[in-house]
Protein backbone atom coordinates (compact mmCIF):
# COMPACT_ATOMS: atom_id res chain seq x y z
CA UNK A 1 0.00 0.00 0.00
CA UNK A 2 1.31 3.30 -0.86
CA UNK A 3 0.48 6.94 0.69
CA UNK A 4 1.29 10.18 -0.88
CA UNK A 5 1.32 12.84 2.09
CA UNK A 6 2.18 16.90 0.28
CA UNK A 7 3.14 19.10 2.92
CA UNK A 8 3.06 22.90 3.27
CA UNK A 9 6.08 22.56 4.50
CA UNK A 10 9.16 20.25 6.28
CA UNK A 11 7.54 19.38 9.40
CA UNK A 12 9.62 20.39 12.20
CA UNK A 13 8.16 18.80 14.97
CA UNK A 14 10.90 21.51 17.65
CA UNK A 15 9.51 24.27 16.42
CA UNK A 16 5.81 23.73 16.06
CA UNK A 17 2.94 21.55 17.64
CA UNK A 18 1.60 21.04 13.84
CA UNK A 19 5.43 19.28 12.72
CA UNK A 20 4.57 17.47 15.64
CA UNK A 21 1.22 16.25 14.53
CA UNK A 22 2.49 15.28 10.85
CA UNK A 23 5.03 13.26 12.63
CA UNK A 24 2.44 11.21 14.07
CA UNK A 25 0.57 10.86 11.16
CA UNK A 26 3.16 9.34 9.09
CA UNK A 27 4.15 7.25 11.88
CA UNK A 28 0.35 6.10 12.47
CA UNK A 29 0.15 5.37 8.16
CA UNK A 30 3.85 3.18 8.86
CA UNK A 31 2.38 1.19 11.74
CA UNK A 32 -0.46 0.03 9.15
CA UNK A 33 2.17 -0.71 6.46
CA UNK A 34 2.23 2.04 4.21
CA UNK A 35 4.94 2.83 2.36
CA UNK A 36 5.12 6.61 2.75
CA UNK A 37 6.20 9.14 0.50
CA UNK A 38 6.85 12.67 1.30
CA UNK A 39 6.35 15.29 -1.07
CA UNK A 40 7.20 19.37 0.16
CA UNK A 41 6.27 22.22 -1.51
CA UNK A 42 9.48 24.05 0.09
CA UNK A 43 12.89 23.18 -1.15
CA UNK A 44 14.94 21.15 1.11
CA UNK A 45 17.22 22.91 3.81
CA UNK A 46 19.27 20.70 6.18
CA UNK A 47 17.75 22.52 9.45
CA UNK A 48 13.99 21.71 8.23
CA UNK A 49 14.28 17.93 7.39
CA UNK A 50 15.75 16.37 10.31
CA UNK A 51 12.06 15.26 11.19
CA UNK A 52 11.67 13.91 7.86
CA UNK A 53 14.65 11.87 7.86
CA UNK A 54 14.32 10.26 11.50
CA UNK A 55 10.62 9.12 10.48
CA UNK A 56 12.49 7.39 7.23
CA UNK A 57 10.50 8.14 4.61
CA UNK A 58 11.35 8.77 0.64
CA UNK A 59 10.85 12.27 0.56
CA UNK A 60 11.18 15.34 -2.58
CA UNK A 61 11.21 18.34 -3.41
CA UNK A 62 7.87 19.39 -5.90
CA UNK A 63 7.01 22.76 -6.82
CA UNK A 64 3.53 23.44 -6.64
CA UNK A 65 1.74 23.24 -10.03
CA UNK A 66 4.56 21.64 -11.82
CA UNK A 67 2.90 18.98 -13.40
CA UNK A 68 6.14 17.03 -15.08
CA UNK A 69 7.58 16.22 -11.59
CA UNK A 70 4.51 15.08 -10.06
CA UNK A 71 4.05 13.03 -12.56
CA UNK A 72 7.79 12.01 -12.65
CA UNK A 73 7.30 11.44 -8.54
CA UNK A 74 4.29 9.71 -8.08
CA UNK A 75 3.63 6.06 -8.82
CA UNK A 76 -0.70 4.81 -8.18
CA UNK A 77 -0.80 5.85 -4.70
CA UNK A 78 -3.76 4.20 -2.95
CA UNK A 79 -4.00 7.55 -0.32
CA UNK A 80 -2.70 11.30 -0.77
CA UNK A 81 -2.80 13.68 2.42
CA UNK A 82 -2.55 17.18 1.54
CA UNK A 83 -1.50 19.40 4.58
CA UNK A 84 -4.44 21.94 4.63
CA UNK A 85 -6.77 22.94 1.70
CA UNK A 86 -4.04 25.13 0.07
CA UNK A 87 -2.25 22.24 -0.61
CA UNK A 88 -5.07 20.41 -2.12
CA UNK A 89 -5.65 23.58 -4.15
CA UNK A 90 -2.38 23.30 -5.87
CA UNK A 91 -2.30 19.61 -6.21
CA UNK A 92 -5.99 18.17 -6.54
CA UNK A 93 -6.64 18.19 -9.81
CA UNK A 94 -3.40 16.54 -10.44
CA UNK A 95 -3.94 13.61 -7.95
CA UNK A 96 -7.47 13.41 -9.77
CA UNK A 97 -6.02 13.71 -13.32
CA UNK A 98 -3.09 11.23 -12.55
CA UNK A 99 -3.99 8.99 -9.93
CA UNK A 100 -7.94 8.69 -10.68
CA UNK A 101 -7.67 5.55 -8.17
CA UNK A 102 -6.47 7.67 -5.34
CA UNK A 103 -8.57 8.71 -2.00
CA UNK A 104 -7.52 12.13 -1.29
CA UNK A 105 -7.81 13.39 2.41
CA UNK A 106 -7.19 17.05 3.70
CA UNK A 107 -5.41 17.30 6.83
CA UNK A 108 -6.75 20.78 7.84
CA UNK A 109 -4.60 20.84 10.76
CA UNK A 110 -6.74 24.00 11.51
CA UNK A 111 -10.07 25.54 10.14
CA UNK A 112 -8.01 28.51 8.86
CA UNK A 113 -11.28 30.07 7.71
CA UNK A 114 -12.37 30.22 11.27
CA UNK A 115 -9.34 31.29 12.22
CA UNK A 116 -8.74 34.24 9.92
CA UNK A 117 -12.71 35.15 10.82
CA UNK A 118 -11.69 35.38 14.34
CA UNK A 119 -8.42 37.78 13.84
CA UNK A 120 -10.65 40.62 11.99
CA UNK A 121 -12.40 40.85 15.18
CA UNK A 122 -10.13 41.21 17.28
CA UNK A 123 -9.70 44.96 17.86
CA UNK A 124 -13.25 45.57 19.37
CA UNK A 125 -14.81 42.15 20.33
CA UNK A 126 -14.87 40.26 23.50
CA UNK A 127 -13.32 37.12 23.71
CA UNK A 128 -16.49 35.20 23.78
CA UNK A 129 -17.94 36.74 21.05
CA UNK A 130 -14.91 36.32 18.64
CA UNK A 131 -15.15 31.88 20.19
CA UNK A 132 -19.15 32.71 19.26
CA UNK A 133 -18.91 34.41 15.87
CA UNK A 134 -21.32 33.54 12.77
CA UNK A 135 -19.18 32.21 9.79
CA UNK A 136 -20.21 33.92 6.40
CA UNK A 137 -20.28 31.22 4.42
CA UNK A 138 -19.90 33.35 1.01
CA UNK A 139 -16.69 34.76 1.89
CA UNK A 140 -14.05 33.40 -0.37
CA UNK A 141 -11.76 31.40 2.16
CA UNK A 142 -14.53 30.45 3.40
CA UNK A 143 -15.95 28.96 0.10
CA UNK A 144 -12.43 27.58 -1.30
CA UNK A 145 -11.58 25.70 2.04
CA UNK A 146 -15.50 23.47 1.78
CA UNK A 147 -15.26 23.31 -1.68
CA UNK A 148 -11.61 21.49 -1.10
CA UNK A 149 -13.33 19.27 1.29
CA UNK A 150 -16.28 18.74 -0.99
CA UNK A 151 -13.81 17.47 -3.76
CA UNK A 152 -12.11 14.98 -1.19
CA UNK A 153 -12.71 11.75 0.00
CA UNK A 154 -12.05 12.86 3.56
CA UNK A 155 -11.40 15.99 5.66
CA UNK A 156 -9.03 15.44 8.80
CA UNK A 157 -9.99 17.71 11.73
CA UNK A 158 -7.86 18.65 14.92
CA UNK A 159 -10.94 19.76 16.77
CA UNK A 160 -14.05 18.28 18.22
CA UNK A 161 -15.77 21.70 17.68
CA UNK A 162 -14.84 22.32 14.44
CA UNK A 163 -15.75 18.45 13.21
CA UNK A 164 -19.29 19.77 14.88
CA UNK A 165 -19.18 22.68 12.52
CA UNK A 166 -18.32 21.35 9.33
CA UNK A 167 -20.69 18.18 10.66
CA UNK A 168 -23.61 20.63 11.00
CA UNK A 169 -23.65 22.49 7.92
CA UNK A 170 -22.20 19.71 5.53
CA UNK A 171 -22.92 16.41 6.87
CA UNK A 172 -22.14 14.82 3.53
CA UNK A 173 -18.36 15.75 3.85
CA UNK A 174 -16.27 12.65 5.70
CA UNK A 175 -14.53 13.93 8.62
CA UNK A 176 -12.76 12.09 11.56
CA UNK A 177 -10.78 14.01 14.29
CA UNK A 178 -7.31 12.97 14.96
CA UNK A 179 -5.82 16.09 17.35
CA UNK A 180 -2.50 14.36 18.50
CA UNK A 181 -0.46 10.87 18.88
CA UNK A 182 1.10 10.82 22.11
CA UNK A 183 2.86 8.28 23.17
CA UNK A 184 0.96 5.78 25.40
CA UNK A 185 3.70 4.66 27.53
CA UNK A 186 5.34 8.47 28.14
CA UNK A 187 1.44 9.31 28.83
CA UNK A 188 1.59 6.93 31.64
CA UNK A 189 4.99 7.46 32.76
CA UNK A 190 4.92 11.01 32.72
CA UNK A 191 1.87 10.71 35.32
CA UNK A 192 3.21 8.55 37.18
CA UNK A 193 6.44 11.17 38.10
CA UNK A 194 5.61 14.59 36.78
CA UNK A 195 2.62 15.19 39.39
CA UNK A 196 5.46 16.90 41.57
CA UNK A 197 4.84 20.13 42.51
CA UNK A 198 7.63 20.83 45.36
CA UNK A 199 10.31 22.73 42.71
CA UNK A 200 8.08 23.62 40.21
CA UNK A 201 7.61 28.20 39.89
CA UNK A 202 6.72 30.54 37.87
CA UNK A 203 4.28 31.30 34.95
CA UNK A 204 5.60 29.87 31.29
CA UNK A 205 4.62 30.90 27.91
CA UNK A 206 5.64 28.71 24.48
CA UNK A 207 4.89 29.00 21.02
CA UNK A 208 6.22 29.76 17.31
CA UNK A 209 6.23 33.23 16.75
CA UNK A 210 5.43 32.90 12.89
CA UNK A 211 1.81 32.44 14.09
CA UNK A 212 0.15 35.31 14.54
CA UNK A 213 -2.19 34.77 17.17
CA UNK A 214 0.82 33.88 19.59
CA UNK A 215 2.06 37.03 18.89
CA UNK A 216 -0.89 38.70 19.56
CA UNK A 217 -1.47 36.35 22.95
CA UNK A 218 2.18 37.66 24.30
CA UNK A 219 1.88 40.99 23.55
CA UNK A 220 -1.61 41.17 25.12
CA UNK A 221 -0.38 39.06 28.11
CA UNK A 222 2.88 41.26 28.81
CA UNK A 223 0.93 44.70 28.86
CA UNK A 224 -2.60 43.98 29.97
CA UNK A 225 -2.42 40.73 32.38
CA UNK A 226 1.20 40.24 33.55
CA UNK A 227 2.01 43.37 35.67
CA UNK A 228 -0.53 43.18 37.99
CA UNK A 229 0.03 39.13 38.24
CA UNK A 230 3.91 40.05 38.82
CA UNK A 231 3.14 43.20 41.37
CA UNK A 232 0.57 40.36 43.39
CA UNK A 233 3.09 37.33 43.43
CA UNK A 234 6.59 38.65 42.32
CA UNK A 235 7.05 35.62 40.27
CA UNK A 236 8.80 35.26 36.77
CA UNK A 237 7.12 35.08 33.25
CA UNK A 238 9.36 32.72 31.09
CA UNK A 239 8.59 33.18 27.23
CA UNK A 240 9.68 30.57 24.79
CA UNK A 241 9.33 29.67 21.06
CA UNK A 242 11.14 29.92 17.87
CA UNK A 243 11.51 33.22 15.54
CA UNK A 244 10.65 35.50 18.68
CA UNK A 245 10.82 39.32 17.91
CA UNK A 246 13.06 41.20 19.69
CA UNK A 247 10.71 43.28 21.72
CA UNK A 248 11.80 45.05 24.43
CA UNK A 249 8.81 45.70 25.76
CA UNK A 250 8.31 41.56 26.49
CA UNK A 251 12.16 42.09 28.56
CA UNK A 252 10.80 43.77 31.73
CA UNK A 253 8.73 43.29 34.57
CA UNK A 254 9.79 39.85 35.48
CA UNK A 255 9.80 38.70 31.99
CA UNK A 256 12.11 36.55 30.68
CA UNK A 257 12.40 35.46 26.96
CA UNK A 258 14.31 32.89 26.60
CA UNK A 259 14.21 31.69 22.59
CA UNK A 260 13.32 28.47 21.50
CA UNK A 261 12.72 25.67 24.23
CA UNK A 262 15.48 23.31 23.31
CA UNK A 263 13.57 20.23 25.13
CA UNK A 264 9.37 20.25 25.95
CA UNK A 265 11.01 18.32 29.80
CA UNK A 266 11.42 22.15 30.43
CA UNK A 267 8.12 22.29 30.81
CA UNK A 268 8.69 20.15 34.11
CA UNK A 269 10.19 23.24 36.11
CA UNK A 270 7.14 25.61 36.07
CA UNK A 271 4.09 25.95 37.80
CA UNK A 272 1.68 27.26 35.20
CA UNK A 273 1.04 27.60 31.54
CA UNK A 274 -0.10 31.40 30.96
CA UNK A 275 -1.70 31.29 27.85
CA UNK A 276 -4.47 34.14 26.85
CA UNK A 277 -5.13 33.11 23.45
CA UNK A 278 -7.65 35.82 21.90
CA UNK A 279 -7.63 34.37 18.64
CA UNK A 280 -7.12 31.18 16.25
CA UNK A 281 -8.56 27.47 15.55
CA UNK A 282 -7.80 23.72 16.19
CA UNK A 283 -6.07 22.19 19.16
CA UNK A 284 -3.35 24.43 20.76
CA UNK A 285 -0.28 22.15 21.11
CA UNK A 286 1.34 24.27 23.56
CA UNK A 287 -1.88 23.15 26.05
CA UNK A 288 -1.91 19.58 25.57
CA UNK A 289 1.59 19.32 25.78
CA UNK A 290 1.79 20.99 29.07
CA UNK A 291 -0.55 18.38 29.67
CA UNK A 292 1.81 15.79 28.87
CA UNK A 293 4.58 17.31 31.37
CA UNK A 294 1.99 18.01 34.22
CA UNK A 295 1.35 21.22 33.66
CA UNK A 296 -1.38 23.48 34.86
CA UNK A 297 -3.09 25.55 32.23
CA UNK A 298 -4.79 28.87 32.13
CA UNK A 299 -5.96 29.44 29.35
CA UNK A 300 -8.99 30.91 27.43
CA UNK A 301 -12.34 29.89 25.58
CA UNK A 302 -10.29 29.69 22.98
CA UNK A 303 -7.09 28.17 24.35
CA UNK A 304 -9.27 25.19 25.70
CA UNK A 305 -11.58 25.37 22.41
CA UNK A 306 -12.13 21.40 20.97
CA UNK A 307 -10.99 20.05 24.68
CA UNK A 308 -13.91 18.76 26.43
CA UNK A 309 -14.44 18.46 29.75
CA UNK A 310 -11.19 21.13 29.96
CA UNK A 311 -8.65 20.31 32.77
CA UNK A 312 -7.51 23.42 33.36
CA UNK A 313 -8.58 27.00 34.03
CA UNK A 314 -10.62 29.28 32.01
CA UNK A 315 -10.88 33.06 32.08
CA UNK A 316 -11.49 35.44 28.94
CA UNK A 317 -11.75 39.25 30.33
CA UNK A 318 -8.28 40.56 31.44
CA UNK A 319 -9.64 41.10 35.10
CA UNK A 320 -10.65 37.71 35.68
CA UNK A 321 -7.26 35.72 33.47
CA UNK A 322 -5.31 37.87 36.37
CA UNK A 323 -7.88 37.20 39.31
CA UNK A 324 -7.22 33.37 37.96
CA UNK A 325 -3.63 33.62 37.35
CA UNK A 326 -3.03 35.02 41.06
CA UNK A 327 -5.64 32.83 42.84
CA UNK A 328 -4.50 29.39 41.22
CA UNK A 329 -0.65 29.97 41.46
CA UNK A 330 -0.54 28.85 45.24
CA UNK A 331 -3.81 26.58 44.71
CA UNK A 332 -1.95 22.82 45.71
CA UNK A 333 -5.57 21.09 45.50
CA UNK A 334 -6.67 22.72 42.15
CA UNK A 335 -3.22 22.60 40.52
CA UNK A 336 -2.92 18.84 41.13
CA UNK A 337 -6.40 18.08 40.12
CA UNK A 338 -5.61 20.01 36.86
CA UNK A 339 -2.53 17.90 36.62
CA UNK A 340 -4.40 14.39 37.20
CA UNK A 341 -7.21 15.24 34.83
CA UNK A 342 -5.04 16.80 32.37
CA UNK A 343 -2.89 13.02 31.98
CA UNK A 344 -6.49 11.91 31.23
CA UNK A 345 -7.50 13.29 28.41
CA UNK A 346 -4.57 12.79 27.30
CA UNK A 347 -5.32 9.22 27.63
CA UNK A 348 -8.97 9.22 26.52
CA UNK A 349 -8.73 11.39 23.55
CA UNK A 350 -4.90 12.41 22.56
CA UNK A 351 -3.26 9.34 22.50
CA UNK A 352 -1.73 7.57 19.81
CA UNK A 353 -3.38 4.33 20.38
CA UNK A 354 -6.46 5.84 20.27
CA UNK A 355 -6.18 7.93 17.27
CA UNK A 356 -4.57 5.58 15.63
CA UNK A 357 -7.22 3.14 16.02
CA UNK A 358 -9.75 5.69 15.03
CA UNK A 359 -7.87 6.57 11.64
CA UNK A 360 -7.37 2.96 10.70
CA UNK A 361 -10.91 2.71 10.98
CA UNK A 362 -11.68 6.05 8.83
CA UNK A 363 -9.49 4.94 5.80
CA UNK A 364 -10.90 1.83 5.64
CA UNK A 365 -14.76 3.66 4.81
CA UNK A 366 -12.97 6.17 1.63
CA UNK A 367 -15.45 5.29 -1.20
CA UNK A 368 -15.79 7.58 -4.08
CA UNK A 369 -18.71 9.70 -4.37
CA UNK A 370 -20.71 11.10 -7.16
CA UNK A 371 -20.23 14.64 -5.49
CA UNK A 372 -16.16 14.00 -5.76
CA UNK A 373 -16.60 13.59 -9.61
CA UNK A 374 -19.22 16.42 -9.20
CA UNK A 375 -17.16 19.27 -7.98
CA UNK A 376 -13.98 18.58 -10.11
CA UNK A 377 -16.24 19.08 -13.58
CA UNK A 378 -17.32 22.10 -11.89
CA UNK A 379 -14.01 23.76 -10.37
CA UNK A 380 -11.33 21.69 -12.10
CA UNK A 381 -11.34 23.88 -15.23
CA UNK A 382 -10.44 27.06 -13.20
CA UNK A 383 -7.62 25.21 -10.79
CA UNK A 384 -6.49 23.34 -13.60
CA UNK A 385 -5.74 26.19 -16.18
CA UNK A 386 -4.67 28.46 -13.72
CA UNK A 387 -1.86 26.04 -12.64
CA UNK A 388 -1.08 25.60 -16.58
CA UNK A 389 -0.35 29.96 -16.59
CA UNK A 390 1.71 29.25 -14.07
CA UNK A 391 3.30 26.53 -15.07
CA UNK A 392 3.94 28.72 -18.23
CA UNK A 393 5.00 31.33 -16.34
CA UNK A 394 7.56 29.39 -14.62
CA UNK A 395 9.14 27.82 -17.42
CA UNK A 396 9.66 31.12 -19.01
CA UNK A 397 11.24 32.99 -16.25
CA UNK A 398 13.36 30.14 -16.12
CA UNK A 399 14.66 29.49 -19.69
CA UNK A 400 15.63 33.46 -19.47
Amino acid sequence: MRLLYIGATWPQPWVTAAGVRTIGLINAFKSFGYNVKFLSIKKENPSQIKGIEEVGVERHFCAANDEETFKSLTNEEDICVFETARVEEMFGHMVYQFLPACKRVIDTQDLHFLRLAREKMINDKSIEQIKNIEINWKEEDVTREISAMLRSHSTILTSEFEQRLIQKHFPFIKTVCLPFFYSDQEINENSRKNCHLRYRDNFVWIGNFTHPPNVDAVNYMVEKIWPAIRTALGCELHIYGAHCPNSEAWRSNGVVVKGPMKSLETLKKYRVLLAPIRYGAGIKGKITDSFLYGLPVLTTSIGAEGIDPFPGVIANSTESLIDAAISMYDNTILLQNCQLKGFSILKEKFSNSKNSYLLQNHIRGLEDKPLHSVMFSETMRSTFYFSKYLQAKNSKTNSK
